[in-house]
């Protein structure tokens, strides 16, 4: 793989969380203050030709699956969903962040996918980047690069 691309998505402590709220939807609203850490994965990410689909490879001390349960996988699905074109994908993740440990690293992962859908997506509508639901367990959609307060939907 030749990258084009090369994201870092850090670890984040949530410092407080309060779970607001239920949703007719069925997750609760939430407020969270965390704080990014430097320990981080890496997802390096190059384009393939049309005629391609997505590939991801993950490596890593960190188990997780390459197939479509994986959020980066799910992200990319999604972002295409709400009408932004992107070409398909060759991605290495590289994982550092274990998994299951409140640390943010698939949401991350999420995060950065939708970060660089910003960058090279085509769409008429960059509202979109914004409605994009994925449904995990973390905070959704947003894991801000640096110190920061968050309110949105979450459990």
């Amino acid at each position: 793989m030749k990258p084009e691309y090369l994201l870092e998505t850090p670890a984040k402590l949530n410092l407080g969380l309060r779970i607001l709220e239920q949703r007719p939807d069925g997750f609760h609203n939430i407020q969270s203050v965390f704080q990014t850490v430097d320990l981080c994965d890496r997802i390096l990410v190059g384009r393939l030709s049309a005629k391609n689909e997505d590939q991801l490879e993950v490596s890593g001390p960190v188990e997780i699956p390459a197939d479509s349960s994986n959020l980066v996988l799910k992200t990319l699905k999604a972002l295409r969903k709400g009408k932004i074109e992107l070409p398909p994908l060759e991605i290495k993740l590289e994982k550092k962040i274990p998994t299951g440990a409140g640390l943010g690293g698939g949401s991350g992962n999420a995060a950065g996918i939708i970060h660089l859908a910003a960058r090279i997506g085509e769409t008429r509508n960059p509202c979109v980047l914004r409605g994009i639901t994925l449904g995990f367990n973390r905070q959704k959609l947003f894991h801000v690069f640096d110190s920061s307060k968050l309110s949105c939907a979450g459990f």
